[in-house]
């Protein structure tokens, strides 16, 4: 199992998560929504492409879409 931290302080919040085994790859940005399912479809209509569903991870919930780079979404990240 990987290792999350996460900070917040006044308007600026974020985490970070390390994998078991590191490996080579971009940061992953984060923005945070409220109603998960919902943005998913709006993005799935726009012709965006959903990498990973809504899933649950020890921070809470969010899901995972490509603009050419991979973005996630979560209601409090």
């Amino acid at each position: 199992m990987g290792r999350i931290t996460s900070f917040h302080g006044g308007r600026l919040a974020g985490g970070f998560f390390k994998p078991p085994q590191a490996r080579a790859s971009r940061p992953l940005i984060a923005i945070c929504w409220a109603d998960l399912e919902k943005m998913e479809a709006n993005i799935t209509a726009a012709g965006g492409k959903i990498m990973k569903s809504v899933f649950r991870f020890p921070g809470g919930r969010r899901f995972h879409f490509s603009n050419g780079n991979e973005l996630a979404v979560g209601p409090d990240i």
